[in-house]
């Protein structure tokens, strides 16, 4: 029996905590899983994070006070709009990922960072002491246990898309067709794929009924 445990960490010190905290309105979501290795006295974390914010010169000012913070090593990847690509490296004295391995845990999709709160999903062997676990955790900060309860792995459809309706979708992305305001007619991405703009809507309809229903039952279970 495996259950599956949700908690949230006001991480002391996380640099990602405080940008969330400080900057109404921005999220992180950790793409990568911390790689952390022990030295004597510390953990050396990096990963990969991609920021999301109301417009750029908020991603621009998260990033660039992040930058002028000597214990980090940032690099921006890509950017966008709304949303932004980090690498980033830092010490800290402890790491939950590392305390989320120790006790055999392991991870459920990705780490999100809002309002200077880290949110985990994890799954454990049901005779795992939760406790511990916890315990461990709260050394780090605050951390408040919001679920616990038996894992039961989601029933998925596997949602094939064409190269078409692929290539429609990226373009439309690309061009800001899913912000708001919108910064793309349909009839502009219709001549840029040389299609009608009837044809063009046919497409990418399809591409989102394959993709959408499943991605907004993955947000509200979350």
């Amino acid at each position: 029996m495996m259950r599956e445990v949700k908690f949230a960490l006001y991480h002391d010190d996380c640099h990602w905590c405080t940008a969330t905290e400080k900057y109404h309105g921005v999220s992180v979501r950790e793409v990568s899983w911390n790689a952390a290795r022990t030295g004597r006295d510390h953990v050396v974390c990096h990963g990969l994070y991609e920021l999301h914010a109301n417009g750029r010169d908020m991603l621009e000012a998260v990033i660039g006070e992040l930058k002028q913070d000597k214990r980090l090593h940032i690099e921006l990847a890509e950017i966008g709009s709304n949303t932004a690509l980090v690498y980033s490296r830092w010490k800290s004295m402890k790491s939950p990922s590392d305390a989320i391995r120790a006790h055999s845990c392991v991870p459920l999709g990705s780490v999100t960072i809002e309002n200077g709160v880290e949110n985990y999903r994890v799954v454990t062997p049901d005779e795992n002491p939760i406790g511990e676990l916890l315990d461990t955790i709260n050394g780090m900060g605050n951390v408040e246990l919001k679920k616990v309860g038996k894992y039961t792995p989601e029933k998925r459809s596997p949602t094939v898309l064409t190269e078409t309706q692929k290539e429609a979708l990226a373009l439309a992305l690309e061009h800001g067709y899913y912000e708001w305001p919108r910064n793309v007619k349909l009839d502009e991405l219709a001549e840029v794929k040389k299609k009608s703009r009837a044809a063009f809507q046919k497409l990418l309809r399809k591409a989102e009924a394959k993709i959408i229903p499943q991605a907004i039952k993955n947000a509200v279970a979350l």
